[in-house]
């Protein structure tokens, strides 16, 4: 007669302190390599759109751009447009503008 053999699971303690920390870590030095990058001030329209394009990869459609007052008491481009189904807006800083 066979006999059947209950096979002990093994589990393996891990501090979890240790790992929550380790992916908060992870977490923030992921998040500051996906900051949008800076780019130069735009003396107009067109090169506030050109920036713009380029944050987002350029495949957007531009729904309007606005002269705004930044928070510093300078004037921005704000480009509002739309990328892979979402609204974004973009604050380019103008030239000169402080």
């Amino acid at each position: 007669m066979c006999k059947l053999v209950k096979k002990q699971q093994r589990s393996v303690a891990r501090p979890q302190g240790l790992a929550t920390a380790l992916a908060a870590i992870c977490l923030l030095v992921a998040l500051s390599f996906s900051s949008t990058p800076s780019y130069a001030d735009a003396s107009n329209r067109k090169q506030a759109i050109s920036q713009a394009l380029a944050q987002v990869g350029g495949n957007a459609e531009i729904l309007s751009v606005k002269q705004v007052s930044s928070g510093n008491g300078g004037v921005a481009f704000a480009i509002k447009l739309i990328s892979n189904g979402r609204v974004k807006t973009i604050r380019i800083p103008k030239t000169g503008s402080k």
